[in-house]
């Protein structure tokens, strides 16, 4: 089985679209599309959330736990494995699906990853 995808054409480009030759199926399968089911404004808000801490968090940014708690929920805090975890903590926002590490000795944020991904 096998299937042919052609590149997107833009609407100025309606000869080429037109030029295809070759068949573009030789038989008929069903292909099934699915999604994640969440709604669109969640999906939005969250590539919004990402965007904003991949813009302005930083290491060496200020630990502000109430200006993230406000600006995107309740955080899942698990112990971090690759450093000292009396120093080091990792805060998983659900609502961005990104980690933030902080390093609770300076007050500051140490680093942001996709997921619960952490040090």
């Amino acid at each position: 089985m096998g299937a042919t995808f052609y590149p997107r054409w833009g609407f100025g480009e309606s000869e080429k679209i037109s030029s295809i030759d070759e068949s573009i199926a030789s038989e008929t399968q069903v292909l099934a599309i699915t999604g994640s089911g969440e709604p669109s404004e969640v999906h939005l808000e969250r590539e919004e959330g990402q965007a904003w801490v991949m813009n302005n968090v930083f290491p060496g940014t200020p630990w502000e736990p109430e200006t993230f708690r406000a600006r995107f929920g309740e955080w899942e805090e698990f112990p971090a494995t690759t450093r000292n975890p009396d120093i080091i903590k990792n805060y998983y926002f659900p609502s961005l699906d990104m980690t933030v590490v902080v390093n609770e000795l300076k007050g500051e944020i140490a680093t942001w990853g996709m997921q619960r991904e952490g040090l």
